[in-house]
């Protein structure tokens, strides 16, 4: 009574520290449940729970409860928690009370699950009083699962069983018993054939929720004690649980492996992107000099193919993002070392002038100089490029392919994270439309072509700043005043960039245009239901565009004179610019004194 009286107090201390919050994970309800209560109306599930089913039915009762909980519980979580409420005498061992302590633990296990802090209790008694093995070893899994271990004795003495196992090895989380459950399974994979490799996993894997390094270490004695497929299987989990000394595992294993297939397996396809299934090692200078080293020891000459087309298409990593530029170049600098240890670098000086320049760019960095830094390494990338490239030159100096890789690209990876050194705009117009009108013709927009526009562009017509809208860095659009085209003349046009001022383009205000431009009727279109559609283009014989705005030199006769025609004629021959609906009697288009007329008895559309 006293062990309960304290179990008590503990129970309740662990509750009042997780109120409100899942004492226990969510659960999915089986595809078998689901299909029998989802067709059950919401009103349904409740009464089978409210009224008690369990008794005629525990099942139905349960997968109601689970149903509500998995679907509802954001609408039906305080209906659950006011109605599992199931209550348990203790004393009773009849058939009746043996059944209730099953409900009893439904009822406390999804109560825990919503955050009801008096769950940790129940399921207290139940792990204390329950006369059912099975649902006493589920109640004391639950209280582990809360960080709470007072079975120690109870869980042990069945550790054999399927159910009280895993709870077993759950309590060597808890120091008190981390000993004594890592010594027991160890003890038990001594006794097992080492070819029975799953076997041996399982129960690694079960130290390794405890101890992952002694895990790797056992599973590694394995790797190296066993051969052929059995090794294999060894090695592919710890290609799982220590990737990082894989590569190092293969340059052991590979001399030793007999078999051709097998041999083949611990070489990785090395692409340009490593995936998930490699090792970073495998990118390293250490795995790439091995791989040179075995190249002409190897007997198969589909290995020999794989190993080359590695170091061919193999790129170094990059970087960890967390990483720092001064320990990327830190660890370039040492790169260089070892290409040169590895003769994938030639001639000492060569070496010593590249580490001079990565040393003047980290000074550069440390002193807040970045771009300078990357003038620096973009000045070693250049150098490196240029020794690979230059096989034709006989000084002393030279860098292999496996060098020019690692040197190359590491500096590729440190520029990448180095800012960009401003970019000095060049402004420049190309074209301005329209470039030319007759005096008078009202306000307009102009747009300007050209490049090295941004939102600060403005453009002057004439030395006067006018209203600017940025469309691309290459459109801008002014607004132009019909004061500043009321005279003739010929104005300049050009755009400010802040302090910076591009070419010069020429707008012409004209009395009488040097060329002519003259409406054309391409053709007449029969619409069947007593109307017609002009189809329009024109000919501009000037070598500009022209602006002629609606009025007397560009309208349309019947009124109204506005029907959509163009207002901006681009130099040449243009077809079918614009379309007139209309009833089929002529239809005239005037366009600076020259006209163009369309009826129902024009040339049809073909």
């Amino acid at each position: 009574m006293k062990k309960y009286y304290l179990s008590f107090i503990i129970i309740i201390t662990i509750s009042t520290n997780i109120i409100s919050q899942n004492i226990w994970k969510l659960f999915s309800i089986s595809e078998e449940d689901f299909q029998l209560v989802s067709s059950l109306g919401i009103d349904s599930l409740q009464n089978i729970i409210i009224k008690d089913k369990w008794d005629s039915d525990p099942l139905l009762y349960r997968q109601a409860a689970e149903y509500l909980l998995n679907y509802h519980s954001d609408t039906h979580t305080q209906f659950l928690l006011n109605n599992l409420n199931t209550v348990i005498d203790t004393t009773r061992t009849d058939m009746f009370s043996l059944l209730q302590w099953d409900k009893y633990f439904i009822d406390t296990y999804i109560k825990g699950i919503l955050g009801d802090p008096s769950s940790m209790s129940r399921m207290d008694t139940i792990a204390q009083f329950c006369p059912k093995s099975n649902i006493k070893v589920a109640a004391i899994r639950k209280l582990a699962e809360a960080g709470y271990y007072d079975y120690w004795v109870y869980i042990n003495s069945r550790k054999e069983d399927i159910d009280a196992k895993v709870v077993f090895f759950m309590y060597g989380e808890d120091q008190r018993y981390k000993s004594y459950v890592l010594n027991y399974l160890e003890n038990q994979i001594q006794n097992i054939d080492p070819n029975d490799w799953s076997k041996i996993v399982e129960i690694a894997g079960n130290i390794g929720d405890l101890d992952s390094i002694r895990e790797i270490e056992i599973i590694d004695n394995y790797f190296r004690s066993t051969t052929g497929e059995t090794r294999k299987y060894y090695f592919d989990r710890l290609n799982i649980i220590d990737q990082v000394n894989q590569p190092y595992r293969s340059m052991w294993v590979i001399p030793l492996e007999p078999d051709e297939f097998l041999r083949s397996t611990y070489i990785p396809i090395m692409l340009e992107e490593r995936t998930f299934l490699e090792a970073e090692g495998y990118y390293s200078p250490t795995w790439i000099h091995f791989m040179e080293e075995w190249l002409p020891n190897e007997s198969s000459s589909l290995i020999k193919g794989h190993i080359e087309m590695n170091i061919i298409d193999f790129k170094p990593l990059k970087p960890d993002t967390i990483s720092s530029i001064e320990n990327n170049m830190d660890y370039t600098k040492s790169l260089i070392d070892t290409v040169y240890n590895y003769t994938w670098l030639g001639d000492q000086q060569f070496k010593d002038e590249l580490q001079s320049i990565l040393q003047s760019a980290q000074s550069n960095l440390q002193t807040g100089d970045s771009l300078a830094c990357r003038v620096q390494v973009q000045a070693f990338q250049d150098l490196v490029d240029i020794v690979f490239n230059d096989s034709l030159n006989t000084d002393p100096r030279f860098v292999t392919i496996e060098g020019w890789k690692f040197l190359y690209w590491n500096a590729q990876y440190i520029l990448d994270r180095l800012p960009e050194p401003p970019v000095v705009v060049t402004l420049s117009l190309e074209v301005i439309n329209p470039a030319m009108s007759l005096v008078n013709p009202g306000a307009f927009s102009l747009e300007i072509k050209g490049t090295g526009f941004t939102t600060n562009s403005v453009v002057y017509f004439n030395g006067n700043a006018r209203a600017t809208t940025f469309v691309s860095d290459s459109t801008l659009n002014a607004q132009i005043l019909s004061t500043d085209v009321s005279v003739a003349g010929n104005y300049p046009v050009w755009v400010t960039e802040v302090t910076t001022n591009s070419d010069t383009l020429t707008y012409r205000v004209v009395s009488t245009l040097p060329q002519p431009v003259r409406p054309v009727l391409e053709c007449v279109r029969n619409n069947g239901d007593g109307t017609y559609t002009a189809n329009f283009g024109y000919k501009n014989d000037n070598d500009v565009s022209v602006y002629i705005p609606i009025g007397n030199r560009n309208k349309f006769t019947p009124t109204p004179q506005d029907r959509g025609q163009t207002r901006i004629f681009l130099p040449g021959r243009k077809y079918r610019v614009f379309t007139v609906n209309f009833n089929g009697s002529n239809l005239v288009w005037t366009l600076n004194g020259r006209t163009s007329t369309a009826s129902s008895n024009s040339a049809p559309c073909q």
